[in-house]
């Protein structure tokens, strides 16, 4: 089961794919916005992975717990494998989408300095 804002996120995220794809060319040659296409493509797919977590999610939802066994946490109840595999992939998808995020900033800012020198 997901959430309408979900729903309602990944649509606006499909419409900012169809943007990318139908300006591919100009992106392509724009210094300035190419870097940002990893990031907007990891998030979009950290925004596919959750609605599919919802399609997977058993209904009604029962109550999970979570067991911290061994140095590794899972759920003791609630969708099982493919809904957890699909939760792990959303959050590196979003961590992954963040340190490149970063990356960019951080080589467009050296990138600036170095112009204004």
């Amino acid at each position: 089961m997901f959430q309408f804002s979900e729903l309602l996120t990944l649509a606006v995220g499909l419409v900012m794919l169809t943007y990318l794809v139908g300006h591919w060319r100009r992106i392509r040659r724009s210094h300035t916005l190419r870097p940002f296409i990893l990031p907007a493509v990891l998030i979009l797919s950290a925004w596919v992975f959750t609605v599919l977590e919802g399609v997977f999610m058993p209904w009604p939802p029962t109550q999970g717990v979570i067991v911290v066994q061994q140095a590794s946490v899972s759920m003791a109840e609630g969708g099982g494998a493919a809904t957890q595999m699909l939760n792990v992939l959303e959050h590196v998808a979003c961590g992954a989408a963040g340190i490149a995020l970063l990356a960019v900033v951080v080589r467009l800012s050296r990138v600036r300095l170095e112009v204004r020198r």
